[in-house]
């Protein structure tokens, strides 16, 4: 694996393995590695803000020294639905917390999210953010899901 970082290598298996569920493919939703422009599917899915990473020294030894790499990934999961009023704001949240459960079932199906043997300890989600905004002529749900990582860099 990495020996600077996962990130990049993980950020894109996510985005593979969730571009390829069923349920996503059929309702039609963007998966992509980073925001995909104005013009997004009603249904969207991206990496957002910054990881928060730490990197630490499992263990002090002689030779080549591996490192432990703890981060947390901020998935934006995204619904839009054109029409202002309480009803379509529901179905909005509800649609978000959908695909919200398509991606804590990706992770949970495969914590190492498929990837060879000592690539990552594991993955899953932290927390989330939850908001629900008027938005143009319709209504924004979005979920930012925190997503932790640890691994071992060699």
């Amino acid at each position: 694996m990495a020996t600077t970082s996962t990130i990049p290598t993980i950020k894109a298996q996510i985005v593979s393995l969730l571009a390829a569920r069923p349920a996503i493919v059929a309702a039609g939703v963007s998966v992509t590695y980073a925001w995909p422009g104005p013009a997004g599917a009603a249904g969207q899915i991206f990496f957002g803000e910054l990881p928060r990473e730490d990197q630490a020294l499992p263990v002090v030894k002689a030779g080549r020294v591996s490192r432990q790499e703890n981060y947390t990934l901020d998935l934006v999961v995204q619904s839009f639905h054109a029409e202002l009023t309480s009803e379509m704001a529901a179905i909005a949240e509800a649609i978000g917390f959908a695909l919200l459960a398509e991606v804590e079932g990706m992770l949970a199906d495969s914590p190492t999210l498929g990837l060879a043997a000592g690539a990552i300890q594991w993955a899953n989600v932290e927390g989330l953010a939850v908001r629900l905004v008027p938005f143009e002529t319709g209504w924004l749900s979005e979920i930012v899901v925190s997503i932790a990582v640890k691994a071992r860099l060699t």
